[in-house]
């Protein structure tokens, strides 16, 4: 009867059998869309176990895939994404991306994470420092035909982005080039959401006169009601010193 308690139970007693692990995660994962279930999860020690999960299982991709969706889901509670940090969740991230360069759904997932856990100040500059911007723009050029990723990373970019060091270090890695790639390569697609790497392209280029040029010259004129529509909400947001 308490569907919550059972996964938990199970990932724990076979904690070394893979499929366990991967089939408990996409449950968590689907449960935590619920946000009472998301708190009782946190509360009941679900974020440590599908960590152990990622740093037990590094090498199977399809625990990852679903141990970073429920990471994802989970980290819309503040508690649960404190804990994630507080777990080491940022680095096993970043490390299963780097490991699994090659597989585009930890890197779609994974970016989906990074995204909710790149809200808060502290976090972003957490992310940055374990080289969490190489990553993602590698992820991006890598998997430069999956629509879906460009936009997953894109948007964990612009949230990033927030933070004006780590704009610059964006910006620094050809973080505006390869956008603007995935613009004509996708832009077309009437399902690609192009507005959100218009938006990110719009934060990236900020006071830069060049850049502004250079991104307003590939976007076009309809980009700012895009951006209008997909604006970051930025009063959810810890705001960085000088923002």
């Amino acid at each position: 009867k308490d569907g919550i308690a059972l996964i938990l139970k199970c990932m724990k007693i076979h904690s070394a059998v893979p499929i366990v692990q991967e089939t408990a995660c996409g449950a968590l994962s689907n449960l935590s869309l619920n946000g009472e279930n998301k708190i009782r999860i946190g509360k009941e020690g679900g974020v440590t176990l599908i960590i152990e999960a990622m740093r037990h299982h590094a090498a199977v991709a399809d625990v990852l895939v679903q141990a970073c969706a429920a990471l994802s889901n989970l980290s819309f509670n503040s508690d649960n994404k404190k804990a994630v940090v507080e777990e080491g969740g940022v680095p096993l991230i970043l490390e299963g991306m780097r490991a699994h360069a090659a597989d585009p759904a930890i890197q779609e997932q994974a970016c989906r994470a990074l995204q909710n856990l790149a809200r808060k100040g502290e976090d972003r500059l957490l992310i940055s420092q374990e080289g969490g911007v190489a990553t993602v723009l590698k992820a991006l050029k890598r998997h430069a035909g999956v629509a879906l990723l460009q936009e997953e990373a894109a948007l964990a970019l612009q949230i990033l982005a927030i933070n004006n060091d780590i704009k610059k270090e964006i910006v620094s890695e050809g973080g505006i080039d390869v956008l603007m790639g995935a613009l004509d390569r996708h832009g077309a697609d009437p399902r690609f959401r192009k507005q959100i790497l218009h938006l990110t392209l719009k934060v990236l280029s900020g006071n830069d006169v060049e850049n502004t040029k250079l991104v307003n010259k590939t976007v076009g004129m309809g980009a700012r009601d895009d951006a209008a529509q997909t604006r970051i909400q930025n009063d959810s947001f810890d705001r960085d010193d000088g923002m």
